[in-house]
């Protein structure tokens, strides 16, 4: 081959890549790894990720400790991992490095803040500093198909239903779950303005961070969020049964697979509660069970992750 041939075959190859580089980012923008991948932030707090204290095993880990963690971003992997780059960050400490570095200014007390709260910052932020998908690992089991098709041309998400809501389908008009959050840019104007709502009611302290202060502020700032354009794609998530009611964790962890409302078909993952969970004693068996414990048991939870471990990743 001829230098001529050379330079005419390697401007060819450039000009493919631009191309085809445009074209993604029009239709699914964000943050990209060196291999052109969307970035999914799985972050989980400090207490779902903690060793037991006669666990001897590296206290400082890449990898989440509790065996229903592990079990969950393997699941994450398996049926999203063809979009998305999944960054775990275990822990607040984790989560405010990320942020600081994109020049987030991280509340005095973070460590202290209730985990309801705290999550909401965290999704807000990241999808405002970072973009992507921002994904609390430790309240979500991606079961389903990919949620990247879900995603294209859409600059900003919120997903599923409120859970206070008693009763309600995909369709109600109700704010979204506090599970997870989709910016397909930095700094997109819906996530701004939560991203800026939320880091004030952390900084103004403990007064302002009670149970009926955060559902109030939660439905205030959703309806900002309504007026800058962000959408709800209420059906990914299976976070209710047939009748309207919320899939609770009786639902989930008290029930044998098979029995109960079914999965609504298309779902791409479901929702639990993981404050209550690690907090009921009548939950205390799960939160401590391995992967393996897991996988052999026949709740509806273990099922679901099952189904998805023995089928071929997406």
């Amino acid at each position: 081959m001829s230098l001529t041939q050379i330079i005419i075959f390697i401007a060819a190859v450039v000009i493919l890549a631009i191309a085809l580089r445009k074209a993604k980012q029009e239709s699914f923008s964000g943050e990209e790894t060196l291999f052109g991948k969307q970035v999914m932030w799985w972050f989980v707090d400090n207490e779902t990720n903690s060793r037991n204290w006669w666990d001897f095993g590296a206290r400082n880990s890449h990898l989440p400790n509790r065996g229903y963690l592990e079990l969950a971003l393997e699941c994450a992997q398996r049926t999203q991992g063809a979009q998305f780059s999944i960054r775990p960050l275990l822990g607040r400490q984790a989560v405010s490095e990320v942020l600081r570095e994109a020049g987030v200014k991280i509340p005095d007390g973070i460590d202290s803040v209730p985990v309801g709260l705290w999550r909401q910052w965290v999704i807000a932020n990241l999808c405002a500093a970072k973009g992507g998908l921002a994904v609390c690992g430790d309240c979500t089991l991606f079961i389903g198909p990919a949620i990247a098709p879900s995603l294209t041309s859409v600059s900003a998400a919120a997903f599923g239903i409120y859970p206070d809501d008693p009763r309600a389908v995909p369709g109600s008009e109700t704010a979204p779950a506090p599970w997870m959050g989709w910016s397909g840019l930095p700094h997109h104007s819906s996530w701004d303005i939560a991203a800026e709502a939320w880091t004030r009611i952390l900084g103004a302290g403990p007064t302002s961070w009670s149970a009926a202060e955060a559902r109030r502020e939660n439905l205030n700032i959703w309806n900002f969020q309504k007026l800058k354009g962000i959408q709800v794609l209420q059906s990914i998530e299976a976070g209710r049964n047939s009748d309207g009611s919320e899939r609770t964790l009786e639902d989930l962890f008290g029930r044998e697979a098979g029995s109960g409302s079914p999965i609504p078909a298309g779902a791409v993952y479901v929702p639990m509660d993981s404050d209550k969970l690690v907090r009921m004693y009548k939950y205390a068996w799960f939160v401590r069970m391995s992967k393996q414990q897991i996988l052999e048991s026949k709740f509806v939870w273990a099922d679901l992750a099952h189904q998805v471990m023995i089928r071929a990743p997406n």
